[in-house]
């Protein structure tokens, strides 16, 4: 059954409680699931999340800033993975081949981009040539990745990963339909790039597990995918709407990975960002009283015809330009006359295709 975004945005409470409580269940049942293990991932000597910009700038005096395009995402993704600064690396002519990127928290290193140019030992021990890889090559070589094929929709390459390393084909628009993937044409594309991605952010106290369990379902918040772990010290405050995808819809999605679910969470600061910057783009009127995402203490949005006093960001999650059919701006005076709401300057009127 295809389901439409507006009928499957939810309101967070209720369903961000039960997916946190299903991960919880499910780590019952894993004995694995409960080590407190983080993984160590090292490349040519240098670690995730063990070495520092600052080491390196000591190092390689050469040590430069170079711009990185960011595959699982490409310019038309917003946000970027919160992991790392993104779009931003550096590089030095002593270690061809590898893109460093600092994390978001700190100076350690929290991904690195093997490019075509590397070659040289990989995390499995083995050498690899990246500029001679295939996409059959991968999966003889880590059967466990086999058929994980996953692309986002703004993104302009297949991915093969899993939450620590994803191996970059180019996709080939031409190719028609693009899912169910051509898998017997890809495996035999090249390699283009490789990223080795890690969170370097445990909060105090915390243990944070990222050891895969088979039986998860894939969560994605605000674009990013989060360990199950990881999740749970995500503030439910913060929280907009939540988006369930089951069966063929998930995988349809997000490809095999995601046969046990798809989960999709948006926070408010994410959302808010995304509806702002399509309103702002449709009435300039709008972009005058709210300047910025979130600069709307002194308005009040009200969707086709619903005053939205509370978790605005939740019933405009599903707001997109597919269905977008006009904006007007009311002052006070009528939004009390026709809504029966004071306590602010402005009303935005909001209308969509229902």
């Amino acid at each position: 059954m295809n389901i439409t975004l507006r009928s499957i945005v939810i309101t967070l409470y209720p369903i961000f409680t039960l997916t946190l409580c299903f991960s919880l269940s499910l780590n019952a049942q894993n004995p694995q699931a409960n080590k407190t293990t983080k993984p160590v991932v090292v490349i040519s000597s240098f670690s995730l999340c063990g070495t520092s910009v600052t080491e390196l700038k000591k190092d390689y005096a050469d040590l430069h800033e170079v711009a990185v395009e960011e595959m699982d995402f490409s310019s038309r993704c917003e946000p970027l993975d919160s992991r790392y600064v993104a779009k931003k690396g550096y590089a030095t002519s002593k270690q061809p081949g590898l893109i460093f990127q600092q994390g978001k928290n700190g100076d350690l290193i929290g991904k690195i981009r093997l490019t075509t140019d590397y070659k040289g030992v990989f995390t499995d021990g083995k050498d690899i040539n990246v500029s001679q890889l295939k996409a059959k090559d991968v999966f003889e070589r880590f059967p466990a990745l086999k058929g994980k094929w996953g692309s986002r929709d703004c993104s302009d390459y297949w991915n093969i990963s899993n939450d620590t390393i994803s191996f970059f084909v180019k996709i080939d628009r031409a190719k028609k339909p693009l899912y169910p993937i051509d898998e017997a044409y890809y495996l035999e594309q090249p390699v283009v790039g490789i990223d080795l991605v890690l969170s370097c952010f445990v909060s105090s106290g915390e243990h944070v597990n990222l050891v895969e369990t088979t039986n998860d379902p894939v969560f994605i918040i605000d674009s990013l995918r989060m360990f199950r772990d990881e999740m749970q010290i995500v503030d439910p405050n913060t929280i907009a709407a939540v988006t369930v995808y089951k069966d063929k819809n998930a995988t349809d999605r997000f490809g095999p990975e995601a046969e046990n679910g798809l989960i999709y969470i948006e926070t408010k600061a994410f959302v808010r960002k995304r509806y702002w910057t399509l309103l702002s783009t449709k009435s300039k009127e709008y972009l005058k009283l709210v300047s910025a995402p979130g600069k709307e203490d002194e308005v009040v949005y009200i969707l086709n015809g619903k005053p939205l006093l509370k978790n605005h960001e939740g019933d405009l999650a599903g707001l997109n330009a597919t269905i977008f059919e006009g904006l007007s701006v009311i002052d006070k005076a009528t939004l009390k006359k026709e809504y029966q709401v004071e306590g602010y300057l402005w009303g935005i009127v909001i209308k969509t295709r229902k």
